[in-house]
């Protein structure tokens, strides 16, 4: 018999939902990290802006991303509170208010995909409906990321026609724009 509730795999674990997305199949553009967060210039981190339709806990965030040479870089995926109108302008604020699990930068692929970033612990945090939110991706750390080593997070720059819009860090600070929406699955449980 079928109950109401949190969908469970056996063992208890519960089953990730789709809280958002946008397809990888509308990449056409992308921008590269070439430097540890927060650069002074250039581009620090790459995300979106959306507004949260289903009351879960954070699970985990995909992005596409392709990475050129050999960066040698713990990549993640910080989550903001937002500042301006979703789907118009919103860019995060204050600390981050959520930080996914590494992911090292030499396991990205060269042919590009999707990358899944993971929260566990105190990052699985709560996400209520009608709650906008930023996630980006970001090089928490490297010892080896520059011009020639380093990686791309792509995006929709011909027609982006998601309900939120993409947000950057470029030239040390925060911006938001529906010029651009980022390639995403965002999942709770």
């Amino acid at each position: 018999m079928l109950r109401k509730g949190t969908l469970t795999r056996r063992g208890g674990r519960p089953v990730p939902i789709l809280l958002d997305s946008y397809s990888e199949s509308k990449i056409d553009a992308a921008f590269s990290i070439y430097a540890v967060f927060p650069p002074a210039t250039l581009f620090g981190a790459v995300g979106q802006a959306v507004t949260i339709s289903l009351s879960k806990k954070l699970s985990s965030v995909k992005f596409w991303l392709k990475k050129y040479g050999s960066p040698t870089a713990q990549v993640v995926v910080r989550v903001y509170a937002v500042t301006g109108t979703v789907g118009v302008n919103a860019k995060p604020t204050g600390d981050a208010i959520a930080e996914s699990d590494v992911v090292e930068a030499s396991s990205l692929s060269s042919a590009g995909g999707l990358v899944t970033f993971s929260f566990s612990g105190v990052n699985r945090i709560s996400l209520v409906a009608g709650q906008s939110i930023c996630f980006l991706a970001l090089c928490k750390s490297a010892t080896l990321i520059d011009g020639t080593n380093y990686f791309d997070i792509w995006v929709d720059a011909s027609s982006p026609s998601h309900a939120g819009n993409n947000c950057v860090w470029y030239n040390n600070g925060w911006a938001g724009s529906s010029a651009y929406d980022s390639c995403f699955y965002l999942y709770g449980v």
